[in-house]
């Protein structure tokens, strides 16, 4: 067993004697509007474990909306809310594994300060505060006779180190969220042919791709089951990534030219060259074109190599093709999940994944966005960071999905609902529930306004 793979594994230490903790809730934007139920269950849970819950009043979103989309400048002051909001906390507990991977690992739009650097490091999926934290080992008042299907997001699993991956077989196999979910009497749970398969979902990607991005989600739910110039390395690492064969039909090799004739070696350069210049990208230049990517990758899985219209597909193509020509390929980099899997089987690491996500910031910063998009995060931008704005579109919008007809609501307008219904909002947002059951003061008016530091050494690791 390695070292890093033990640190993620769940503790089953006991709570009892600890120190009070005092976090911060976090309620992400869509649990708040369409499933509020699960901020109050998780408000709940972490109360009846001893922990000291406040909910900022003013929060809204984290930016990822707008990040994910490649438009970070309209991200920068949602992101900066957030911080203002939580700051102060110990730590920050939200149930959601995007949004927190999002704020640990991309939150750069937000303008570098003490604040944001705390932010950052002590926000938590509740998984993760729940087997790192609070080292929970039972929950003794919890019965749930039933069998229930589990899928952990990409995020949670790639971004956040909380399930081994299956495109990693020999690394020991963990999962913190279904460690806590076995810990519940009577329940069952049904395993997925391959559990941490992507549901399709990868945030822009379910709205620009939305027939894939649907189709990669009943893929997954039909398949629950109870069953659960030293080239010849890189010629091994070709075929055994590609196809598991030990060696390769297609390999030409040259000696050298005939007697008395020449060979002539001729390198097209076709973009390679500024591409090595250029520090975010240059190690797209490493592939050996072994389609290991392709192969892991549930975008290309469903949608076949044609979709992509360009020479490289899949993965790679996305970040290979805009350097050849940036304007045909504007829209390849959001044609993908971004679900981290084609970096994890990269025989020679390139980080594909994070390559995607960065040239998504570079087609908005090239004025490579449509019109309709750059409207679209400007409106984002200014509902999302101030929340009275926020609390009203999210009462407007509950209001609107309650009483339109279904011609209103699913039409050429709405690319989420013309493959899928949208969810149905819930009775009332978890923050009308939440003020009046709980009160409408603010709950950090009695919080000291420096930030605060972790007292549980034992979590440090895990930031």
């Amino acid at each position: 067993m390695t070292a890093d793979a033990d640190r993620h594994r769940p503790s089953v230490s006991s709570t009892e004697g600890a120190p009070v903790v005092r976090v911060g809730l976090m309620v992400p934007c869509y649990i708040d509007m369409f499933y509020p139920q699960v901020g109050v269950a998780t408000l709940e849970l972490l109360e009846k474990l001893g922990v000291e819950v406040d909910y900022p009043f003013d929060q809204t979103c984290c930016g990822q909306p707008m990040a994910n989309s490649g438009a970070f400048t309209q991200a920068k002051a949602t992101e900066e809310l957030l911080v203002r909001n939580f700051a102060d906390y110990e730590y920050i507990v939200a149930p959601s594994g995007s949004c927190v991977h999002h704020i640990r690992n991309k939150f750069t739009a937000a303008k570098d300060s003490p604040g944001r650097r705390h932010v950052s490091s002590q926000v938590r999926d509740l998984p993760e505060f729940l087997c790192d934290v609070l080292r929970v080992q039972e929950f003794p008042w919890a019965e749930f006779p039933h069998e229930v299907a589990l899928h952990v997001s990409c995020s949670a699993i790639r971004g956040l180190c909380e399930q081994s991956m299956s495109e990693r077989p020999n690394d020991p196999w963990f999962s913190k969220p279904r460690s806590l979910l076995e810990k519940v009497k009577g329940i069952s749970i049904a395993d997925f042919d391959r559990p941490d398969e992507c549901c399709g979902f990868g945030g822009t990607f379910a709205v620009t791709e939305e027939a894939v991005s649907a189709a990669i989600g009943n893929d997954k739910l039909d398949r629950i089951a109870a069953t659960g110039a030293r080239y010849a390395v890189f010629i091994r690492l070709l075929t055994r990534s590609a196809t598991g064969e030990r060696i390769t039909q297609y390999t030409s090799h040259f000696a050298g030219p005939r007697d008395g004739a020449e060979m002539h070696v001729v390198l097209v350069d076709n973009g390679r060259t500024q591409r090595l210049a250029d520090e975010r990208f240059w190690r797209s230049l490493k592939c050996i074109r072994c389609a290991a990517c392709m192969n892991t990758c549930p975008v290309y899985r469903r949608s076949g190599g044609l979709s992509y219209g360009s020479t490289y597909m899949g993965p790679i193509g996305i970040i290979m093709m805009p350097t050849f020509d940036i304007q045909r390929h504007s829209e390849l980099p959001f044609a993908s999940t971004i679900n981290g899997s084609c970096t994890n089987v990269c025989p020679v690491q390139i980080n594909i994944h994070e390559q995607i996500y960065q040239w998504r910031e570079e087609m908005n910063a090239k004025g490579e966005f449509s019109t309709t998009k750059k409207a679209a995060m400007k409106v984002a931008d200014k509902v999302l960071s101030h929340p009275e704005a926020y609390r009203m579109a999210t009462e407007a919008g509950k209001a609107a999905l309650d009483v339109l007809p279904h011609f209103a609501i699913y039409n050429r307008l709405n690319a989420w609902g013309r493959h899928r219904d949208l969810p149905s909002p819930g009775a009332e947002t978890f923050h009308q529930w939440y003020s009046r059951n709980r009160g409408s003061t603010h709950p950090r008016d009695a919080l000291p306004r420096e930030t605060t530091t972790s007292t549980h050494g034992a979590d440090d690791g895990h930031t």
